[in-house]
This record gives structure tokens, sequence and C-alpha cells, in this order.
């Protein structure tokens, strides 16, 4: 963890200065930038998840006990990266809640978008009570129509995939089914955001 920056507040710097450097309430220098942005509304997964027994699968970000909430989405990309286009690089991420701890599993799909119908394998994190589950899951293109575009399209107007997911172990087996298309992606370019270091 980097070591606390203590600063005085910004009253008295010069005009020029606050054009690149504000401060948030509590003190800390604050650099502000333009970037392009990419929006992908996280999906909640239909499917299966069997963990001590069968675990339904909920809308929830937080699960509540003896449940499960598995949903593919886009990581939130960092401020001030210059002017490099938003990778489209997909990750699912899967939650469950048992006597009151928290067990996942992260799987990096990576940018799917030109992917044909097929069978692929990715690496698999572990954490929680299934930590010591460490083989690789499968990732299944089961239909798959268009393709990417450039920035800000991101993808061709008929683009869609229908996606599913196995992690199956014996122990903690997941199955879990995405549809996307191309309404999903939104590009948002030339976004202002504000990075602070403290």
């Amino acid at each position: 963890m980097p070591t606390a920056l203590r600063v005085t507040p910004c009253i008295g710097l010069v005009p020029a200065l606050l054009l690149a450097v504000g401060c948030s309430s509590d003190g800390c220098p604050c650099e502000y930038f333009t970037q392009d942005e990419l929006v992908f509304e996280q999906q909640f997964a239909a499917g299966s998840i069997a963990w001590n027994g069968d675990r339904p699968l909920v809308g929830e970000d937080v699960p509540p006990e003896d449940a499960c909430r598995a949903l593919l989405y886009l990581p939130k990309r960092s401020c001030g990266l210059g002017d490099d286009r938003p990778e489209v690089r997909l990750e699912v991420s899967v939650v469950c809640t048992r006597k009151g701890d928290s067990t996942g599993l992260l799987v990096e799909l990576g940018d799917i978008r030109e992917l044909p119908i097929g069978q692929y394998s990715r690496e698999a994190s572990t954490w929680g009570g299934i930590s010591h589950l460490t083989q690789d899951a499968l990732f299944d293109v089961l239909g798959s129509t268009g393709a990417g575009d450039e920035y800000p399209d991101v993808v061709t107007a008929d683009f869609s995939k229908s996606l599913r997911v196995q992690f199956v172990t014996g122990t903690f087996d997941a199955t879990l089914a995405f549809e996307l298309t191309a309404q999903d992606f939104d590009a948002k370019p030339r976004q202002e955001c504000k990075r602070c270091r403290c």
C-alpha cells in the first residue's frame, strides 16, 4: 500500500496550476484527464451451481446465505491511460455465501468478439472455500453472428454471442450461460475522469 501523502489544501494555488490539479475533500492532489470509455452493462448468468448441494443463482451483487451470484462484466478502466482505446476484455465472476463466508471464482474470457463457434479453455482463479481447486474453466461459444468493429462502434450491428462457461470439479460445479448483443456495448468518447494520489 502506498505511503500516505500529506498535502495542504488548494487555497492559494495559482489558477494555471488548478487547471491540471484539483483537491478532493480530504486534501489529496488530483489530476483530471479525458479518455475514451466503454460501458458494458453487467449480466447475471442463467444456469446452475452445485457446492455442498444445489445453490440458487440470484441477481444480487452480494448473495444471501446458501445462494450464489454469477455475472459477466467488463472491468472498470483506470483513469489517466492516455489516448488508448478501451479494451473489450470480459470476465466472469462467481460469488457464493455459505455459513456467513464468501467463496468465489473468476474467469477471464478476454476479447470474445471474433471467436468462432467452438470450445476454449480459460484459466480460473478461485478463493475462499474453493481456493484449493485449480483446474481451468471450459468456455463454449454456442452461437455467433457479426464481428468486432473499430471504436466507437466496438461490434457490428448484427453482433450476437451465446456463451457457456463451465467449471466442473465434483466439489464445485458451475454451468453458466450468457447472451450478448450489440446493444450491450455503449461507447462514450472523451469522458472526463479524475485520479487522486493520497
